[in-house]
């Protein structure tokens, strides 16, 4: 991914630290591009999140393997084809789905939040912040439309006392959408950074905050003369 709608370079604010999981939560393998379908709008699959969501299993795949054939290149179909393996607690299968989509699919939004959110229900915090930064990252040089992955990013800044980037989180997670986790979900979060937290993790949020939503009021050069330190 080298460029933004506007054209902006985006290597200019990819951050080099040295560090290979920091480095690779933004030297982004895939691109992200502008998504205008709405599927509400398109009558075939308007009632597959229904269906889905019904257990209706059958018909449901029906429907989504014919909008793969007709969509190749939306993420919606992958989105709630994974879904429907999770619904049969086929995790596997479901990343297989989540995945073919960050190939095939314009929008990697909600693909890579979904890849984040399965990645956390195994307990791989570490994987989960890394696709949530890609998720987070492909709307601000894109279009905003997912609330969750910046809800989550938030809620473990916090648990990783960064306060401010936590504020700066919600924020940016209340301009698209006002949610906020549940009491179980804030729970599971406190037990995952207890178990798995580390400086290298928070950085990466830091450095997202910093480069991503700051940008406006940080040059390159101090930002990388700052981070490379």
């Amino acid at each position: 991914m080298t460029s933004d709608p506007a054209g902006m370079d985006l290597s200019l604010w990819l951050p080099h630290t040295g560090n290979a999981y920091i480095d690779s939560c933004f030297h982004l393998s895939y691109r992200q591009q502008t998504e205008t379908r709405d599927w509400r709008m398109i009558p075939e699959l308007a009632d597959i999140p229904a269906l889905v969501d019904r257990g209706e299993r059958g018909l449901a795949m029906k429907k989504i393997q014919s909008a793969l054939s007709q969509y190749p290149d939306f993420d919606f179909p992958y989105v709630w084809l994974g879904q429907l393996h999770l619904k049969a607690l086929k995790p596997d299968a479901a990343r297989k789905s989540y995945l073919d989509g960050m190939e095939h699919a314009r929008s990697k939004i909600a693909l890579t939040d979904q890849l984040g959110q399965l990645a956390w229900n195994t307990g791989s915090l570490a994987e989960a912040v890394q696709w949530w930064i890609g998720s987070c990252t492909c709307q601000v040089i894109g279009q905003m439309e997912n609330a969750h992955p910046f809800l989550m990013l938030a809620t473990i800044a916090s648990n990783a006392k960064h306060k401010k980037e936590a504020e700066l989180l919600f924020q940016q997670c209340d301009t698209i959408q006002n949610i906020r986790l549940n009491e179980r979900g804030q729970q599971e979060c406190k037990t995952l950074w207890k178990t798995q937290g580390s400086p290298t993790i928070a950085r990466a949020i830091l450095i997202f905050c910093d480069v991503y939503l700051r940008r406006k009021k940080t040059s390159v050069k101090q930002w990388w003369q700052f981070w490379k330190t």
